[in-house]
Order: structure tokens, then C-alpha cells, then sequence
């Protein structure tokens, strides 16, 4: 844990509880020497409105700081890095697979997947472990919307996705499985199989146009998305193009292979 000296503190209280144009309006008075910090508080009171509230917090920063440009330039970057976390914090939600509903704005797993496909335009790059075709219907008939009606590039990589997996019993291969449920070979997705015989494609995760992407520890099976207790984190931003490359390296390295539809 990293402990924050006074004067950072005094900063970080003052950027929170003070506004944006009386912010800028004090760097301002600074910047052009029309306030001084050594001046005192009601000197400072004639040039900026505050009430008793901020006052102290004024207060703090013209009895502790005494140097205007160090004062003005870490006023701004704490401003800086706390408008990028607002922004981090706005793009990022979590989803999860519960038997219980939770009041905090948290979406279930099943409708975040159903959300974010429904929302593609360009591309759906959706990557698993393992994926039973039980109670997944929705997402199947998503997936083919997006590519039948809004022609989205849709590419499923799947760890050995021509061979079926044991999960209380023994379940279709993905690649059999979306087969079985793509009506349409005109608009039938591209389909990439991990078959290294000493490790796992363990990854879950689904990218929308690289521009979103949902990362999470639920399988594409009914068991994953709506009985287990599984976590998710969606986020809007530039991790989901950097998900996106890597993906396409994999492509072009051979690490995935292309499987073709029968």
C-alpha cells in the first residue's frame, strides 16, 4: 500500500470537493499573478465566490503550498488522472452468472453476451474452452442475425473444436454444435480450432468491432451462464482492438487452425 504524503491528500481533497470552473478560475488568478498564495483567505474570497465549505479547503492549499507553478501543474495532473479514472470507470461493468440478483448495475452474464452481439457492427471475435448447445439458442440466433442482416465478420476460436468434451456427459464439438444450429452456409462463420496436445485454449472472452470486449470465467455452456457463481469484466476502450491483434497474430502464426465446414 502506498501511503500519500499531507500535501497529496490536501491536493486530492481539494480537486474532489471544489468544481471544475473554480478550479480553473484559481489556476487562472495564479497563472496571471492577480492572486497570490501568500495572500489570505478573503483576499482570495473577492476573486473567487465559495461558501464556508470550500473555503477550507482553499484554505489548505494557500497555508501549505507556496510555489504557484508546482501548485498550478499538480492541480492539473491530479484533475487529468482522475478524469481518466471517471472514463476507466464509465467503460468498465462487471457481469456475472448468479442464481440471485444483484441492485447494483451488474448484468447477467447471459444477457451481457446477448447485449453486446445484438450492439456489433463490423466484427464479433468470440473465443471459449468449451460450449454446449443446451438453453444457448439466444446467443446462436444473435450470432446469425448479425451476420445474416448486418453482415458482421464473426470469427469463433475454440480449444480442440472438432472434438467433443466430457461435462457430466459427453457433449458435441463446437465446431458440430454451431453446425448444427447455422442454417444459413452463406453467412456461416469463420471457425479456428487450438489443438496443441499439451496445453489448453482456456481463454474465454468476446470482442465487438475491437472495440469492446467482455473477459470471463463463464464456458459457452447453460451450466456457465446461468447456474454457476462466474465473474466477468466488460469494457469499452482500446484493450479490446489489442484482443483483437492478438487473436489475428495467433491466426497468422498457425498457433489456431481454420476449420472448414463440411
Amino acid at each position: 500500500m502506498i501511503m500519500k504524503n499531507k500535501k497529496e491528500i490536501l491536493l486530492e481533497r481539494f480537486v474532489d470537493n471544489i468544481s471544475k470552473s473554480k478550479i480553473d478560475k484559481f489556476c487562472t488568478l495564479l497563472e496571471n499573478s492577480e492572486i497570490k498564495l501568500s495572500d489570505d483567505i478573503f483576499t482570495i474570497k473577492k476573486k473567487i465566490d465559495m461558501n464556508s465549505n470550500e473555503e477550507k479547503y482553499f484554505l489548505n492549499i494557500i497555508s501549505n503550498f507556496s510555489n504557484k507553478e508546482d501548485i498550478i501543474l499538480l492541480i492539473k495532473l491530479i484533475t487529468e488522472i482522475k478524469n481518466i479514472q471517471t472514463k476507466i470507470d464509465e467503460n468498465t461493468s462487471l457481469a456475472w452468472s448468479s442464481p440471485i440478483k444483484y441492485h447494483k448495475k451488474i448484468d447477467q452474464t447471459y444477457s451481457t453476451f446477448l447485449k453486446m452481439i445484438n450492439e456489433s457492427n463490423e466484427s464479433i471475435i468470440f473465443v471459449g474452452y468449451a460450449m454446449t448447445d443446451d438453453e444457448n439458442q439466444d446467443i446462436f440466433d444473435a450470432l446469425k442475425n448479425a451476420a445474416k442482416e448486418r453482415h458482421v465478420k464473426i470469427k469463433i476460436i475454440f480449444d480442440k473444436a472438432t472434438k467433443a468434451k466430457k461435462w457430466g456427459k459427453w457433449t458435441k464439438s463446437p465446431k458440430n454444435i454451431i453446425a448444427k444450429v447455422w442454417d444459413d452456409i452463406e453467412y456461416f462463420p469463420e471457425i479456428y480450432s487450438y489443438d496443441d496436445k499439451t496445453s489448453s485454449l482456456h481463454a474465454k472472452f468476446l470482442v465487438i468491432d475491437g472495440k469492446e470486449i467482455l473477459v470471463t470465467s463463464a464456458n459457452m455452456t447453460d451450466r456457465a451462464m446461468t447456474r454457476n457463481l462466474e465473474m466477468g469484466i466488460r469494457h469499452r476502450g482500446e484493450v479490446a482492438s489489442d484482443a483483437s491483434d492478438l487473436i489475428e497474430l495467433l491466426i497468422e502464426k498457425g498457433i489456431v487452425s481454420e476449420i472448414k465446414y463440411d
